[in-house]
């Protein structure tokens, strides 16, 4: 049943919105939520702790969605450029790199390589390094695909049902 829960969900969303950048930071809040339900830590916690780095329309969709859906196991956090929390990203289970510069992402990406933390991006996989999940569009559609490789070295899993709409890439 939660399977074809999320299939549905991906999949109306994903043909309803149009690609403008509230649309898509608004869709891109509901796909990483959704994926909180769908990923295995190895260390089981009550609160999935999800950072949220240099993305400000991000953050506010995603908090307003954890209200407005009940989302009481996601603590989301802002991680402002330059803040101190970016020194605490191995406290969190998930975090949510904003669109553009390539470098900073891959430095904070590398920063917790080989931790149980799910790294996602948004943009070109080509230059990004160390992510787990990464969303980018194609033909008006937001995709996602998972780097099997880095998923891994962290130690993670995602369910089946993901694996199977996702674009499975081999590092």
């Amino acid at each position: 049943m939660k399977f074809i829960t999320l299939f549905c969900f991906l999949m109306f969303t994903s043909v309803a919105w149009a690609v403008d950048s509230a649309g898509l930071s608004q869709l891109r809040a509901a796909f990483v939520l959704q994926f909180t339900r769908y990923v295995e830590w190895p260390e089981k916690s009550e609160k999935i702790k999800v950072g949220v780095v240099d993305d400000d329309l991000f953050f506010s969709q995603a908090a307003g969605m954890i209200k407005e859906r009940n989302f009481q196991n996601i603590e989301l956090t802002k991680i402002d450029k330059g803040s101190d929390k970016v020194n605490d990203l191995q406290f969190y289970k998930m975090i949510v790199l904003s669109p553009g510069e390539g470098s900073r992402q891959n430095q904070i990406a590398e920063s917790v390589r080989g931790k149980s933390i799910l790294v996602v991006t948004f943009g070109n996989s080509e230059k990004l390094k160390n992510t787990g999940v990464n969303f980018y569009v194609e033909d008006d559609h937001v995709r996602f695909e998972i780097h099997t490789k880095n998923l891994s070295d962290s130690k993670l899993k995602l369910g089946a049902q993901l694996m199977r709409l996702g674009k499975v890439v081999e590092d």
